[in-house]
């Protein structure tokens, strides 16, 4: 096998090794980040994302103690007091393609009148649309990405209350939560790490000085509109913007891996992360044979539909024909790249990214 994905590999493959079930929330959530570095429209924007996972599932680790930590000439310090007029007094070089992250915005609405919420809303509208924001006399200009944590559990209960449709529009919402099993085995790995020598991966993100232009073949185009239609008709983002984030998430990943064009493969990557814009949870059958492939070729090899059945089977109990059923779909909707081949008893598929 030969993965045209490997700079995003090496990207995720340490933090997916210390914080467990995480290989696909930190694909969705890095390569969205990395769309600061493509050219865009002046009448479009980079994509920003609302990272939903159940309360104290490692949220801060990833945004705050990972990438941010690693990143802090590209990831600012926000103000302590998140209000629009705090913000506006910050410098402006906060401003000029950065990433903010705040890894508890409900927290943070919280502490805001209803007012000061749609100032805020009305901030994030208009800076993240048209690039530039201004009241009074303060006026700010750039470019940003920004990626908002929120703990499900609270979302669920405030979120329909605290956020305008206008706001969590501008957004990508990707939800992901963990079964029993997979809690304990989270657990597992964070008492392995409980020494206070062990440290946390340093994950540098290879953002640019100066933004990239990518071409995108028209064959690809009917697949791209194909998604944002799905995505629209599922509530999860209008069709138009649900086009234009994927088209920039695909650009954004061919630049990551060098390349100056989009290639299919490029775009499988973010059908593989597809099921977190709808909500994702850990033990599904979909979710481990999906993992089970990246992590196969995070490590640079394919893996057969025998091995990822033994081991989808082993870790949640399925029957084996759920299993054969989801690498059915796998292959007939393109997520995976995959080839046939022969066995003693007949003939089995190798699966890769």
């Amino acid at each position: 096998m030969q993965s045209k994905n490997k700079a995003t590999w090496q990207l995720i493959k340490p933090i997916s090794e210390h914080l467990y079930g995480y290989s696909l929330v930190s694909i969705a959530v890095i390569v969205n980040i990395l769309t600061l570095n493509i050219n865009i429209n002046s009448d479009e924007s980079t994509n920003s994302v609302l990272l939903i996972l159940p309360s104290g599932a490692g949220k801060t680790t990833l945004l705050h103690h990972i990438l941010q930590k690693s990143n802090p000439e590209w990831f600012p310090m926000l103000p302590e007091k998140f209000f629009e007029s705090e913000i506006l007094k910050e410098p402006d070089d906060k401003f000029q393609r950065k990433v903010w992250v705040q890894d508890d915005l409900i927290t943070t609405f919280r502490g805001t009148s209803t007012k000061q919420r749609e100032q805020l809303m009305g901030f994030f509208n208009t800076f993240l649309t048209k690039g530039e924001y201004g009241r009074k006399r303060a006026r700010k200009k750039g470019q940003i990405v920004c990626v908002f944590g929120l703990a499900k559990e609270h979302y669920k209960r405030y979120g329909k209350d605290m956020f305008m449709a206008t706001f969590t529009d501008r957004f990508a919402r990707l939800a992901f939560d963990f079964n029993e099993k997979d809690k304990w085995r989270i657990l597992e790995r964070r008492s392995g790490r409980m020494d206070p020598k062990h440290k946390l991966p340093k994950v540098k993100l290879p953002l640019k000085d100066t933004c990239v232009d990518v071409e995108v073949s028209s064959s690809l185009f009917p697949e791209v509109n194909r998604l944002a239609i799905l995505l629209d008709s599922e509530k999860v983002m209008s069709f138009v913007r649900a086009q234009t984030h994927i088209v920039n998430f695909v650009k954004a990943n061919a630049i990551l891996n060098g390349k100056r064009k989009v290639v299919e493969d490029d775009l499988k990557l973010f059908k593989l992360v597809l099921p977190l814009y709808f909500g994702a949870r850990s033990g599904s059958v979909d979710i481990k044979v999906r993992e089970a492939i990246l992590e196969s070729s995070m490590n640079e090899k394919a893996v057969t539909g025998r091995e990822i059945k033994d081991r989808v089977m082993a870790e949640i109990g399925c029957v084996e024909t759920t299993v054969k059923r989801v690498l059915s779909q796998l292959r007939s909707e393109n997520v995976v790249n995959f080839k046939k081949v022969s066995e003693r008893k007949g003939y089995d598929f190798e699966y890769w990214l």
